[in-house]
């Protein structure tokens, strides 16, 4: 897990990404009617950090990402089987993590065991098969399927990179219903070449507002897809 979460702290553009997803996941968080917040995986920028007047869970593998979780009364763990059941609705974030998974909907089903109430919110996020950067590489010859893993893919041990349609499919076989599918942060070129941009002074954050701003217009082609679910 060390050497993951060096791999992490050090990727090209991830910090930008990470920033725009955050801000994204942290609306959807304030307009929900929910006081219990469940996040699968927090990272460098813990979300009960960032989000004031929530109660929150916190299920985190790293012990150094679980010390950056700064309230007091926020209950960490390093494993969902480490919890007892909760059976009070709550919003359950996973934001960045099921890709990386060598079992996604065992991981879903284990959350659903945990949190048993049926009308707790899903809220999701992978990277794009299908998004806009991905198809221009594959049109440049850098890769050779959309469906293959990227190069910041395979340097985080990243198995698979969802397609809508498969996300959908991976998420109902895991007793989630899908209530809405969109995508986010529509970028036209990798991380490598974002962050070299970058670096030269080509685009700045006015760009990624514009990015950010685009992704509604967009349809499905962003970065990263988003999906909200509930329990069938």
């Amino acid at each position: 897990m060390n050497a993951y979460s060096d791999k992490y702290k050090v990727l090209p553009f991830e910090p930008v990404l990470s920033r725009y997803r955050r801000a994204r996941t942290c609306e959807f968080i304030a307009a929900q009617d929910i006081d219990l917040w469940v996040e699968v995986g927090c990272g460098t920028q813990p979300l009960p950090n960032l989000i004031e007047g929530r109660r929150w869970i916190v299920v985190e593998p790293a012990a150094e990402f679980r010390a950056l979780v700064t309230p007091k009364d926020t209950a960490s763990y390093a494993a969902v089987e480490d919890i007892a059941p909760v059976a009070e609705r709550c919003g359950i974030i996973i934001d960045s993590l099921l890709h990386e998974l060598p079992d996604p909907v065992g991981l879903l089903r284990a959350y659903g065991s945990r949190f048993t109430h049926p009308d707790n919110v899903y809220r999701i996020n992978v990277p794009n098969a299908l998004s806009f950067h991905r198809q221009i590489a594959h049109r440049m010859g850098l890769i050779e399927s959309l469906h293959d893993v990227s190069a910041t893919g395979r340097h985080l041990q990243q198995s698979r990179v969802y397609t809508p349609e498969s996300l959908t499919e991976e998420l109902q076989s895991a007793g989630l219903k899908v209530l809405e599918l969109t995508s986010s942060f529509p970028k036209l070129f990798t991380h490598a070449q974002m962050q070299a941009m970058i670096d030269h002074g080509i685009i700045d954050e006015s760009v990624f507002l514009a990015m950010d701003a685009l992704d509604s217009s967009l349809g499905l082609a962003g970065a990263e897809l988003v999906a909200v679910c509930r329990k069938h």
